[in-house]
């Protein structure tokens, strides 16, 4: 994050489909599955099951909530 939060965040992630309607396809046909891991008040990561065929676009939220 560019800034710390005061308290680990609550993080989503979504996988992007974009481009051409083969490129979308192409890119469900990966079967992707990821995972957000490794959480802390600096950062995370995005933990993906395998090595990717072709760049691939997440959008991701992360959400300050009281301890």
């Amino acid at each position: 994050f560019d800034k710390a939060y005061d308290f680990i965040p609550q993080v989503n992630a979504t996988l992007i489909a974009a481009g051409t309607p083969a490129q979308k396809q192409a890119l469900l046909d990966q079967n992707y599955n990821f995972a957000v891991t490794d959480i802390t008040q600096d950062g995370f990561t995005i933990l993906l099951n395998k090595n990717a065929a072709s760049d691939v676009k997440l959008s991701w939220i992360a959400i300050q909530a009281s301890e």
